[in-house]
């Protein structure tokens, strides 16, 4: 909501199944390659899911931000790490390895956590031994941090530190936003 400067953050679960505009019904997550691989049609995978989402909801969706596993940690590694309560500790023996062959079993004690990017990464995606619900719970608590965190003064008052968000960002995220409108939400 510009004029209020609020944002508000929905987490859908990604095996939701729901009408995929003029292609049936399927999987939520399945909007978006159903979206790519029919651009010509769709326009593409964001504007799918964005009318999926709003067909579900009832509800316009204005903008889609999407960001890539690299930038997501390299971002956080750029702020310095974020810090997230941790409720309920995690062993998850299943989380997928970097080849995506095998496994890399990740673990997380519970209390307050100092997470660097590849630790919030692996802490936001894991999901064997817990619900989609607690996953979605972990994905929007980390968000909040990195606002957070990037919002901190030590991070808007130091040019380089900017410059090089701002490069990540370029790199590693996909919005249909302007640039006037991200600047009204910010301010």
């Amino acid at each position: 909501d510009p004029k209020e400067k609020t944002a508000a953050i929905l987490s859908i679960p990604r095996d939701l199944y729901v009408p995929i505009p003029g292609y049936g019904h399927g999987k939520i997550n399945s909007s978006h390659s159903t979206g790519v691989q029919y651009k010509e049609d769709t326009g593409g995978g964001p504007e799918l899911v964005k009318e999926t989402v709003s067909g579900i909801l009832d509800l316009p969706i204005h903008y889609y931000i999407r960001a890539d596993f690299a930038g997501f940690e390299r971002l956080i590694d750029k702020i310095g790490g974020i810090t997230v309560n941790v409720d309920r500790a995690i062993s998850d023996p299943f989380y997928p390895d970097e080849e995506m062959e095998g496994y890399e079993p990740f673990y997380i004690s519970s209390g307050s956590q100092n997470l660097n990017g590849e630790t919030a990464l692996k802490y936001a995606r894991s999901r064997e031994t817990t619900s989609d619900f607690d996953r979605a719970r972990r994905q929007q608590q980390i968000l909040l941090a990195i606002k957070d965190k990037a919002t901190g003064l030590g991070n808007l008052t130091n040019p380089k530190k900017i410059t090089d968000i701002l490069s990540i960002l370029g790199d590693h995220i996909r919005t249909d936003m302007q640039i006037d409108e991200m600047n009204q939400m910010m301010s």
